[in-house]
């Protein structure tokens, strides 16, 4: 039963076009999540908080992403993916990385040379515990 719930209200704000924030890549099965700002997110044992976003302009489309360890001494990196929408697979399209101790903001921009579906995605460590998210998904038009 909180399967199904935990998927329908997923389903509804996907619906709604939810805006800002991006939706954490999950596991259902897990008790290890918690509700910020109405997105659910999972709990991470080194991490306060992850968020990436997208926005686009014209063809400018806009990355980023925001990192929070617990601890300012923790060792955080990883690499942030552009990925656009090609017959329906997503192909990175550029990659940024980072590495250092602390809060990560990381903002970076592409230049679209086609039109179609965007998304960032985010791979990274924080004290070696492994993380992965998903951005909302942007429109671009070129």
């Amino acid at each position: 039963m909180r399967k199904k719930l935990v998927s329908l209200s997923l389903i509804g704000m996907m619906l709604l076009g939810q805006t800002g924030f991006s939706f954490a890549t999950i596991d259902l099965q897990s008790d290890n999540m918690v509700c910020y700002d109405n997105q659910i997110m999972p709990l991470w044992s080194n991490v306060n908080s992850v968020f990436t976003n997208i926005r686009s302009n014209g063809k400018l489309v806009t990355a980023s992403v925001n990192i929070r360890p617990q601890n300012k001494s923790m060792h955080v990196s990883g690499t942030m993916y552009l990925q656009q929408c090609i017959s329906g697979r997503w192909i990175n399209k550029a990659k940024w990385t980072f590495s250092k101790n602390g809060n990560v903001d990381l903002l970076k921009q592409y230049s679209a040379s086609s039109g179609g579906r965007y998304r960032v995605k985010i791979e990274a460590t924080v004290n070696k515990e492994n993380l992965s998210l998903l951005s909302k998904e942007e429109y671009v038009r070129v």
